[in-house]
């Protein structure tokens, strides 16, 4: 791995050729000695919605190479006076999100791909110090304890932040106490090298080849199975049926059961489902001034989908979620 001391950061910044910005980095597709590269830059501030305890350019060395799993490379890392950054390979393909936006039934071919990926990488052997970053043993009730506690109290703060918000959507008062401490019910042992973030925007695919590339690896965890499925299928909105299809692919590579990791699943993505509307309300919110109409329209759409699976499981009607009132919120429509 190298380092681009000579070159001026804030520069090449300011001449890329697209600029993508994410809820932890911005990120810029530049040129350097004519190769396309990425050139991604922490966002000072970013909101704390997710569990953060490796360094992604230590997850992108851990697979470089890795059979079958396409992802950046790193190529260099370093410091420009209090900015840090980081140089990826560029991945050639579109986002999942471009030909196939919101809950567009994605091809049978992309879901095929992405079990055998997700089986790839939960197969990494991954070293020691990883599983010692990490909060928590490598026991399935602590894990689920860990989690469950992290959202509760996250979604209390996200709460304090937009409680007239969350109120004139319909939320109950205290989101938190709509996810109740299942641990005694997680079972799933093996812990495992879990992306924890794949979904539309985080994939790119190549019509023509029938390749994928999954990116950003920043919130990368030592986690069950279930758990990196759960956030999978709670973030890619597939339908029930291509749920299964996953299922039945990742089983075949794994050895796994399919209906024990479908019901561990449901623990997590119980969780999910809840927090998604505190937190997402936030990051959106926290965009809204610096993203087009259409991406505001999107994110609108998007939040109402959640808003719907949250309402069933609080149990309220989810007729009743205030599509107008959405769109006032986040002046899609």
């Amino acid at each position: 791995m190298a380092t681009f001391d000579q070159l001026d950061i804030q520069s090449m910044c300011a001449s890329a050729e697209q600029v993508f910005h994410g809820f932890y980095n911005m990120n810029y597709l530049v040129r350097i000695a004519g190769r396309p590269r990425v050139l991604r830059i922490p966002i000072p501030g970013a909101h704390a919605m997710d569990m953060r305890f490796l360094d992604e350019n230590e997850v992108l060395q851990l697979i470089e190479g890795l059979p079958g799993v396409n992802a950046p490379r790193l190529v260099a890392a370093g410091k420009q006076g209090k900015t840090r950054y980081s140089v990826h390979s560029f991945c050639a393909g579109e986002a999942i999100e471009q030909d196939y936006p919101e809950s567009a039934v994605v091809p049978a071919w992309v879901v095929s791909r992405l079990a055998s990926t997700m089986a790839r990488i939960h197969q990494v052997k991954y070293p020691e110090q990883f599983a010692r970053a990490m909060p928590w043993r490598e026991d399935p009730a602590d894990f689920y304890r860990h989690v469950h506690r992290y959202n509760a109290d996250l979604i209390t703060a996200c709460w304090n932040e937009l409680r007239e918000t969350y109120d004139y959507l319909g939320m109950p008062m205290r989101l938190d106490h709509y996810v109740p401490d299942r641990s005694p019910e997680a079972h799933d042992s093996r812990f495992i090298l879990a992306h924890a973030d794949i979904h539309r925007k985080n994939v790119l695919i190549e019509q023509t080849e029938q390749e994928i590339s999954v990116l950003d690896w920043e919130l990368t965890l030592i986690a069950p199975v279930a758990y990196d499925v759960s956030i999978h299928f709670h973030k890619m909105r597939y339908q029930r049926s291509q749920e299964e299809a996953f299922l039945v692919d990742y089983c075949r590579a794994t050895g796994a059961d399919q209906d024990f990791l479908m019901a561990q699943v449901d623990l997590y993505r119980a969780i999910e489902e809840v927090k998604s509307v505190a937190v997402d309300a936030v990051r959106y919110l926290s965009v809204q001034p610096t993203i087009s109409a259409d991406a505001n329209v999107s994110n609108a759409r998007r939040y109402a989908g959640k808003l719907t699976r949250a309402y069933r499981r609080w149990g309220q009607d989810p007729d009743d979620v205030p599509v107008a009132r959405i769109g006032e919120v986040f002046k899609a429509w």
